[in-house]
C-alpha cells in the first residue's frame, strides 16, 4: 500500500512540474510520452544574448559557443 502511495504522489509532482513547462503529454497503447517545446521565450533568447556578449569580451572561445548552438538549436524560425 505504501508503494502504491509513493507512486500517486510522484505521478502527482510529475504532472505539477509538466504543468508549469510548455509540454504535451500523449498517451498511445498504454505509453506515456513527454514533450517539452524547446523554444526560448524573448526574455530567455535576450538573457542569453547579453551572456554571450560577456563570454566573448572575457574568453578566448569555449562558453560563447555553446550558447550560440543552443540558440541555432531552438530558433524558432
Amino acid at each position: 500500500m505504501k508503494a502504491a502511495a509513493d507512486e500517486i504522489e510522484r505521478l502527482h509532482m510529475a504532472i505539477r512540474r509538466l504543468a508549469e513547462q510548455d509540454a504535451t503529454l500523449s498517451v498511445c497503447n498504454g505509453n506515456v510520452t513527454v514533450t517539452l517545446d524547446a523554444t526560448l521565450t524573448d526574455a530567455e533568447r535576450t538573457c542569453l544574448g547579453y551572456a554571450i556578449r560577456k563570454m566573448d569580451a572575457e574568453y578566448a572561445a569555449g562558453p560563447a559557443d555553446v550558447l550560440r548552438c543552443l540558440l541555432q538549436r531552438t530558433d524558432r524560425t
